[in-house]
């Protein structure tokens, strides 16, 4: 059974905002690190903004990511859609920062997503429809959830989505990990120091409400491990590959467990979608031209646009810049004379709120 971790209005208007990274507008309201119970009984550590407290009812527009924050958007585009009367729900996947459980890359991308919209409809200050929203692997985790169908998920915007796609058409990349049987070695860069498992814990046994008090005194940013690039240029050569995290005293983290999977293994569609899984949820893409996910990316939105129209929905639209990766919302990137090195890009702009 699902259980209700969000106190009542009354209750979080007396919360004080004092970690928000975004601009509240007037009235608006925020609770950080509401404890959402998933089936298996993992918390996912969540913040939750309602546009007013009025008592309204509002769509939410749903954010889960493995990074410490989504809520410091330089195009304010959360700020906007506040303004616009949407709650924003933002949550840490299973087994980051402050979650419970074990991380996996887009582990639980569908179950706790699909038990995260059936918490956000029971709430009394939710009308019921969610749109979701992410770049890089916050987009990637909406995939598998989008192709699922589940009967509130009205909207996705995903940006940079390529990892979540395991093979469509000519690419069998396995979210771009593997090309021609052959390990991209930049993801070394990004296991070890994007997914490392380095920020303690909490005590098995506490209470939602214990947890939601203490992790109110932590802050999300843990550095704690870090090398310079020399280190990892240098571990880049060693050989056998598989031993890299080691070689680097890293902590844990995934690498090992991709590279011993393989370019061949039933693991990689698990949380990933392939050609033949539609998603039927109306979808703005956008994908950067300079990114290592824009083929595939491309590939699978084709494919996947052709099949809702097969079935009369002409609902995916696709929105191709000339940055890099997520250059939507990367200052650097997203301006009006944006480079990549010393090559002029134009104005990268781009306002889809």
């Amino acid at each position: 059974m699902f259980r209700h971790a969000l106190l009542s209005l009354t209750a979080l208007s007396m919360l004080a905002p004092a970690t928000q990274a975004v601009e509240l507008p007037e009235g608006a309201v925020m609770e950080d690190h509401v404890q959402l119970t998933m089936r298996d009984g993992a918390r996912m550590n969540t913040s939750v903004i309602l546009p007013d407290q009025s008592g309204g009812k509002f769509p939410a527009i749903l954010v889960r990511t493995p990074y410490d924050s989504e809520l410091d958007r330089r195009d304010d585009v959360l700020e906007r859609l506040l303004a616009k009367g949407y709650a924003i729900v933002h949550q840490h996947e299973r087994g980051r920062y402050f979650s419970e459980g074990r991380y996996e890359m887009l582990g639980g991308s569908l179950n706790d997503g699909w038990d995260t919209m059936d918490w956000i409809t029971a709430q009394d200050w939710s009308d019921g429809q969610i749109g979701t929203l992410g770049c890089s692997s916050s987009a990637e985790n909406q995939m598998k959830l989008g192709a699922a169908g589940h009967p509130a998920h009205k909207a996705m915007v995903a940006q940079s989505a390529g990892v979540g796609i395991d093979e469509v058409g000519p690419f069998h990349e396995h979210g771009n990990f593997w090309r021609g049987g052959v390990w991209q070695q930049g993801w070394m860069d990004y296991f070890l120091t994007s997914t490392v498992q380095d920020w303690p814990q909490l005590p098995e046994g506490l209470s939602s409400e214990d947890r939601q008090k203490l992790l109110s005194q932590f802050s999300m940013t843990n550095k704690g491990w870090e090398r310079d690039a020399a280190d990892f240029n240098n571990a880049r050569m060693h050989l056998p590959m598989i031993d890299i995290s080691d070689e680097m005293d890293a902590p844990q983290n995934e690498l090992r467990a991709y590279l011993d999977a393989g370019p061949v293994s039933p693991i990689w569609n698990k949380e990933r979608v392939s050609e033949g899984e539609k998603i039927a949820v109306p979808t703005l893409w956008t994908e950067a031209i300079y990114d290592i996910s824009s083929r595939s990316t491309v590939a699978f939105f084709e494919w996947n646009r052709q099949a809702n129209l097969a079935d009369g929905n002409d609902n995916q639209v696709m929105r191709i810049t000339q940055g890099g990766h997520c250059s939507f919302n990367r200052e650097a990137l997203h301006n009006e004379n944006a480079k990549i090195g010393e090559m002029p890009l134009g104005d990268t702009r781009y306002d889809y709120a």
